[in-house]
């Protein structure tokens, strides 16, 4: 309901739980083998759709942080590997067959950030021409399998586009990660001069949350900042300024990750170097002995505002 009250139309979601048995058992004795062991809560994502008009992108993480490749934390995922890449595929027609039909789905995202190899566990940075070959294969899967939705993927940045461009050319849309401030600057004309295709910006908001005097979350700021990004989101859609290939964002992210810093239970409030448990819309609130509880802070009251207004 908070969703749907802040304007909110999409979530980007990992399918990374399974029905079919053949996969759950093949990836048992892998790091990634809680993920699978069990199905996906499809009546919750078409509650989401009937009831709030909310929809899903769909991703696969495409062997980031070695889930679905098999490999093991310590050797990464290796895109010139023709066994991991075969169950890399096996995940993702898994996740196609899984919800292709279903209401709630938009579009299918691949991968996160696969080329930030110490942070993903990959080596998609060291060899993206493979990456990239491996990306066209999973797209045109894709879309043999299901000709009705788009395939985006989820790049950290645009230091690969050009190895995307002549290698994957069945990626429907090209979606970044970025933390450009303020705005995106030259990302626009980056992907329109490579590949000319449109762009999703599959995360933006605070890289660093900010704090003032090193210790108080700075929410005014915050907010400021997210309306500078959806301000040059918005410019260079459709009809807008060149190269009008802007079709949207995802804002991350929804509520407060406490466990990015060590203790799950408990918010970092150090802000010291740069804590990462302040990325909320809505900040997340613990009473004793409570469930948690959400807090609406002015960066949620800036898109109602924004989000409710109707595109050019």
């Amino acid at each position: 309901a908070l969703l749907h009250s802040l304007g909110c139309n999409v979530i980007r979601l990992y399918h990374h739980a399974s029905a079919n048995t053949k996969v759950q058992k093949r990836l048992e004795k892998t790091p990634a083998a809680l993920l699978y062991n069990h199905p996906p809560e499809k009546k919750v994502l078409r509650s989401l759709w009937a009831k709030y008009g909310i929809l899903v992108g769909m991703g696969d993480l495409l062997g980031a942080y070695t889930v679905g490749s098999g490999a093991t934390w310590e050797t990464g995922t290796d895109y010139t590997d023709a066994r991991q890449r075969a169950a890399m595929l096996e995940s993702v027609e898994d996740m196609v067959l899984e919800h292709k039909d279903e209401p709630y789905l938009l579009l299918w995202i691949l991968g996160n950030e696969n080329e930030y190899g110490d942070l993903t566990r990959t080596n998609a940075g060291s060899v993206p021409e493979e990456y990239a070959k491996f990306l066209g294969t999973v797209a045109r899967r894709i879309h043999a399998l299901d000709p009705h939705h788009p395939v985006c993927v989820a790049l950290g940045e645009t230091t690969i586009l050009n190895a995307i461009a002549r290698h994957a050319p069945d990626v429907d849309i090209i979606g970044i990660n970025s933390y450009r401030h303020p705005g995106f600057g030259s990302l626009w004309n980056e992907v329109a001069q490579t590949c000319d295709r449109p762009v999703l910006l599959t995360e933006y908001g605070l890289l660093c949350p900010p704090f003032s005097e090193g210790r108080f979350f700075d929410e005014q700021a915050q907010a400021d900042m997210h309306m500078k990004d959806w301000e040059d989101i918005r410019a260079h859609g459709a009809g807008a300024r060149a190269p009008q290939n802007s079709i949207g964002g995802f804002a991350y992210e929804w509520s407060d990750s406490w466990w990015l810093e060590g203790r799950p239970a408990l918010q970092d409030t150090t802000g010291e170097p740069c804590s990462r448990e302040w990325h909320g819309l809505v900040a997340s609130i613990s009473a004793q002995g409570a469930r948690l509880s959400r807090r609406l802070r002015p960066v949620y009251k800036r898109y109602q505002t924004v989000w409710s207004e109707p595109l050019p």
